[in-house]
């Protein structure tokens, strides 16, 4: 399931599994899975966001980040 929020100038899109969840040992940071790799670098690098995990029951992951100023 896919969500966007948005709370005056910050957009949290929210991406979130019904299946199992991911187990506790599982580090975001340093995983090699492709699509958590994906959702780490749309993120942060290019977003500048920050990234949060919620695991309790299914996993949700949200990116919180604001627009970049237009030239």
């Amino acid at each position: 399931m896919v969500t966007m929020g948005c709370d005056g100038d910050q957009y949290t899109p929210t991406v979130a599994d019904n299946g199992r969840g991911l187990p506790e040992d599982v580090d975001l940071v340093s995983e090699k899975n492709l699509g958590l790799r994906v959702v780490r670098m749309l993120g942060e690098h290019q977003l500048s966001s920050t990234i949060e995990a919620d695991r309790a029951g299914r996993t949700r992951v949200t990116i919180m980040f604001r627009p970049r100023n237009r030239r």
